[in-house]
């Protein structure tokens, strides 16, 4: 054969089986992997989505809008076959990094070259239309038609994410493009359980390896008979290797079947595998083998001893305690199904003679042990722990667990379930404060509104108040109670004990802040922009307030108050943003009148500058009239620092002042300092072939950068202040 013939034998051999291949998940090292290239994207273990992400933050800015992520140019390696392109991504706010960004932040083009870069063909774009808006990484999947990928031609991927709105970061992992002409290999191997297992936990999940011959997704099939379906019908679970399944049986062999496919169909001839889950557990040891209750009323005297330590942590929610892990102990568990629709009593008695941090809880189902009671009660003292007027519905089950801390470990108790035979009385609670003359105290006022069967009733407390039985409907006044004291009042029908409410823990954690209502409001002084006159305020100790709902967020405000005299321009906006480690979300309502006569002009939850804080622009005011100001935690639940601000832009024309810019040493050899009289929001430092090598979110007035890692030479740092961007030139010992 002559040379050349083999030259193009060798050649044309090659072209058929090269193929575009591209399997990269990061977790190498936080550094590029070789050949790859970015801008403002590094790489994070920091709530990657698996291992290390790579990750861009993105905001408003000249160099922070944009940030592109771009492979290796592989050279002359499409088989002119479709291209199957793959990845995770996430998109969460900045401020706090485990909170989803909504819709608006902007766009994510993904987007192929033949010609090493210098163009590009966007060949799929995420936006509002198709985001996933969730603080867990989602898989995305498109296939590139083979008509955009000749024959021999060169291939390079590049992700280009745009800013819009918002402070965020955008998380890419796990990116694979693959091109073939074949189904994958149907070897994806089960690893939790193995194959055969026995004794496997009935709370036990799915895991498998990956298959080879590039697969884009795998379908499930779970069953108790040979190819059975029964547990998992054929289920398209995507590009992952695990599955979460349902808690299984005891005693119970699974099949399983695990199938990996392409854009060119699915693997054939799987093997099928199986496991065998461990046998029941004792009775009333676990959630999935409960002591039956199968008619009231139910008496029984035992000890939590006599069962295992199967659950552990914090009772959940809901649960009538305001201290947790209460599941430390040893537990057992009870199920009642309903025979009728009405009201049960539940009585637990501890009957170790002395007090024991014990309690008892009521779950709607074995998967929210743990996270969330439909009712329960629990404490230290060796009296009775009531859950009275329980209602349930007929054909429901409920599920009674009774446990402790992890010391004293187990309790002895006899436990008393019957039918209620009275109702209720129907209460609310509100504090009155008592702060005046070096005062810390409050007072709770119990208004019973019904006494439900009872003609009398007596209102107590947990901390020894003197009890007060009333016969007519009205107010009950208890304490002072010192402030950050939690109480618990009763209200008992003196008729039959059986009938009894308890509030939740009422407390006041701290004296009311002075613009606690209207007429206290804190006056603000209006500047030409948010830093010239923002002043650093808190909500804590405000109590929830007695003006109506505005309308743009909940129903629960624990509100402060704050007022502002329009400028002669007629034009006001007023913001909040976030103080570092304040409030991460806010409400805004502006009202004109007065204290007495508000009248609600506009309300906003989300559209400040930073993310889901708050900002509302009036215009066309009359100059010299007051604008109320009303600012409250958006969950009604968090009490902490924010940033708070009026302002005009046309109220004067801004300038940088220099002389208020201070910066040293320079040169520098490891940290370098700056302060202005207005927040610094970020620095950015480039160096000489303008090429990012450090950025750093400041959000004060003042920094200290850490330089010591960067490579002595001259740098440029860029400064974002206001609406302006200071560059200063520094040497780097």
């Amino acid at each position: 054969m002559k040379k050349i013939t083999l030259f193009l034998f060798c050649f044309i051999s090659l072209n058929i089986h090269s193929q575009v291949s591209i399997s990269e998940d990061f977790n190498a090292s936080t550094s590029l992997p070789s050949g790859w290239s970015a801008s403002r994207y590094s790489g994070s273990v920091t709530q990657a989505c698996s291992g290390i992400s790579f990750r861009s933050s993105l905001y408003s800015g000249p160099t922070s809008s944009t940030g592109w992520l771009s492979s290796p140019n592989y050279t002359s390696v499409s088989n002119g076959q479709n291209v199957i392109i793959t990845f995770d991504y996430k998109v969460v706010n900045f401020s706090a990094a485990t909170v989803a960004t909504p819709a608006g932040w902007g766009n994510l083009q993904v987007q192929t070259s033949q010609d090493n870069g210098s163009t590009w063909l966007t060949q799929f774009t995420i936006n509002d239309s198709n985001h996933v808006v969730s603080n867990s990484c989602a898989n995305k999947s498109f296939t590139i038609p083979a008509a955009s990928v000749p024959n021999a031609s060169n291939f390079k991927l590049r992700f280009l994410s745009t800013w819009t709105a918002g402070d965020y970061y955008f998380y890419i992992d796990n990116v694979n493009a693959s091109q073939s002409a074949s189904i994958p290999n149907c070897n994806a191997v089960m690893t939790t359980p193995t194959n055969l297992a026995t004794n496997v936990s009935e709370t036990s999940n799915l895991n498998w390896s990956a298959a080879s011959g590039f697969p884009t997704g795998y379908i499930l099939k779970v069953g108790t008979t040979t190819s059975g379906t029964q547990i998992v019908n054929n289920v398209n679970v995507g590009n992952v290797t695990f599955y979460d399944l349902p808690i299984l049986s005891y005693s119970t062999t699974y099949y399983v079947t695990i199938t990996p496919y392409n854009g060119n169909g699915n693997a054939m001839g799987c093997t099928q595998y199986s496991f065998t889950t461990n046998a029941a557990p004792p009775i009333g040891n676990v959630c999935g083998n409960p002591i039956l209750i199968t008619s009231l009323p139910y008496n029984t005297t035992d000890n939590t001893a006599n069962y295992g330590d199967d659950y552990s942590g914090g009772q959940g929610s809901n649960c009538g305690s305001n201290t947790q892990f209460y599941l430390d102990g040893d537990d057992v568990v009870y199920k009642y199904t309903a025979t009728t629709t009405g009201f049960i009593n539940i009585n637990l008695t501890p009957s170790t003679g002395s007090d024991v941090y014990s309690g008892i809880f009521v779950y709607g189902s074995c998967a929210d042990i743990g996270s969330n009671c439909l009712a329960g009660v629990a404490n230290g003292t060796a009296t009775v722990r009531t859950i009275s007027q329980f209602p349930v519905t007929n054909g429901q089950s409920y599920y009674i667990v009774i446990s402790t801390f992890a010391a004293p470990q187990s309790v002895a108790y006899s436990l008393n379930i019957q039918v209620a035979t009275c109702t209720n009385p129907i209460a609310t609670y509100t504090i009155t404060p008592d702060c005046s003359g070096g005062n810390t105290q409050f007072f709770i006022n119990t208004n019973v509104t019904s006494f439900g069967s009872a003609t009398s009733v007596t209102v107590s407390d947990n901390l020894g108040s003197t009890p007060v039985s009333i016969n007519s409907l009205g107010n009950v006044q208890l304490g002072p109670f010192q402030n950050a004291t939690s109480v618990l009042v009763s209200i008992t029908n003196n008729q039959d004990s059986s009938c009894v409410i308890t509030s939740p823990f009422i407390t006041q954690s701290s004296c009311p802040p002075n613009n606690d209502n209207c007429s206290g409001a804190i006056n603000l002084n209006p500047g030409a922009n948010f830093s010239q006159n923002e002043i650093t305020s808190a909500n804590f100790g405000a109590l929830v307030s007695t003006v109506p709902n505005p309308g743009c967020t909940g129903s629960v405000f624990l509100d402060v108050w704050y007022k502002v005299t329009v400028p002669s321009t007629g034009n006001i906006t007023v913001e909040t943003k976030q103080e570092p480690g304040g409030l991460t979300d806010t409400g805004l309502a502006l009202y004109s009148g007065s204290c007495s006569a508000l009248s609600l002009l506009q309300c906003d939850n989300d559209s400040g500058s930073d993310a889901f804080h708050a900002k509302i622009a009036l215009t066309g005011r009359t100059p010299g009239e007051i604008i109320y100001i009303r600012v409250w935690d958006f969950g009604g639940n968090d009490f902490s620092l924010f940033r708070i601000s009026a302002y005009d832009g046309t109220l004067s024309s801004a300038t940088f002042d220099k002389s208020n810019l201070t910066s040293y040493p320079n040169p520098v050899k490891d940290y370098f300092k700056i302060n202005y009289s207005s927040r610094i929001s970020s620095v950015i430092i480039t160096n000489t072939l303008g090429q990012e090598v450090f950025s750093q979110k400041i959000n004060d007035k003042e920094a200290t950068l850490d330089l010591s890692k960067l490579a002595a030479g001259n740098y440029i740092v860029t400064l974002e202040i206001d609406d302006f961007t200071k560059t200063i030139k520094i040497v780097k010992q």
